[in-house]
């Protein structure tokens, strides 16, 4: 019999909590620190604690290296080391600033150049616009196209075509596949919540009381097993042996035979509805226990076996009953 266990709640919730954080991640947008204002405070700082605190406090903007060399100097007394350390970081930052802002002014400048009209293409040309947009652009004109060619030839006029709406139809076709992306990831995730969680109770559920690898035995035979596993502490499997057992022993008295393809509550319903029954016999109770222990995993242990074991034995008093009669 499979024993796996399904995934805890715990294991759940920080699987989602993982999920959540994966698409977080996608938007997320990170901000550089300003280097003016890193000077500025640094030059506020009088003494060595605060110049602690504060290189604690922006420790990301620094290497390893310079972390340690830092705790070093901090530690030897070196104020003045320390700091020169600190601002040759915010110089370098600023260095950075400085060129990307750079970078970004020529980029700007190429902009303004190619929007000159000499750089511009033709007004209402499908060239216009990114790739997305460009295809719409070129799929909308071919449909204008062939209507007018359909229903007119050449001798209608072709409608103006506005390459632009079919561009904007292309903005709005990204942002829907954008939030269909999403939706997919959190959709699979919860597909796989349910399918590590509720999959194996429900592959238990939908099959018999027997796996198909599992070998016919009598009822003395399922009561032998249920002995020794009870003694091997397994106290749910000898709950489910004592259970086979009752239904053997029911099959053998020609109440209802036993099906191993049929589950707990489907012997529970011929049982009931069974002409051979007898009239102390309440079947519904024992089955609806069994499905909390078996299916429920609700297992209370040697308890649950001495009930079961109960069960069987007035079983047998009451088959024996109907029998005499």
């Amino acid at each position: 019999m499979p024993t796996g266990r399904p995934p805890s709640s715990t294991e759940l919730r920080r699987f989602l909590a993982a999920v959540i954080l994966i698409l977080a991640g996608l938007t997320a947008w990170s901000a550089s620190p300003d280097p003016k204002a890193l000077m500025t405070e640094l030059d506020g700082i009088a003494d060595r604690v605060k110049l602690e605190g504060f290189v604690e406090k922006h420790r990301d903007l620094f290497t390893e290296e310079e972390r340690k060399d830092l705790g070093a100097k901090l530690r030897g007394g070196s104020r003045q080391g320390a700091e020169r350390v600190i601002r040759n970081r915010i110089a370098r930052l600023e260095l950075d600033a400085s060129a990307q802002a750079s970078a970004e002014d020529s980029r700007s400048a190429a902009q303004a150049i190619v929007a000159e009209p000499g750089y511009r293409t033709k007004p209402n040309d499908p060239r216009e616009g990114n790739f997305i947009q460009r295809a719409f652009a070129e799929v909308g004109r071919a449909i204008v196209d062939g209507l007018a060619a359909l229903f007119g030839g050449d001798d209608r006029t072709t409608p103006d075509f506005n390459p632009s709406a079919a561009a904007a139809w292309g903005d709005a076709i990204i942002r829907i596949m954008q939030f269909l992306l999403i939706a997919a990831v959190v959709i699979f995730a919860a597909v796989f919540l349910w399918k590590f969680r509720m999959g194996p109770l429900r592959r238990r559920r939908a099959g018999g009381l027997l796996e198909d690898d599992e070998p016919d035995r009598s009822a003395d035979e399922w009561l032998g097993e249920a002995d020794r596993l009870a003694a091997a502490g397994r106290h749910r499997e000898a709950v489910r042996g004592l259970f086979l057992a009752s239904l053997l022993r029911l099959d053998e008295a020609k109440i209802a035979s036993f099906r191993r393809g049929e589950t707990n509550w489907e012997h529970c319903r011929r049982i009931m509805d069974s002409r051979s029954r007898p009239e102390s016999l309440e079947f519904r109770s024992i089955t609806r226990e069994f499905d909390r222990i078996w299916y429920g995993m609700k297992v209370k242990g040697q308890p649950d076996v001495d009930r079961f074991r109960s069960f069987y034995q007035e079983l047998l008093v009451q088959i024996r009953e109907a029998g005499a009669r």
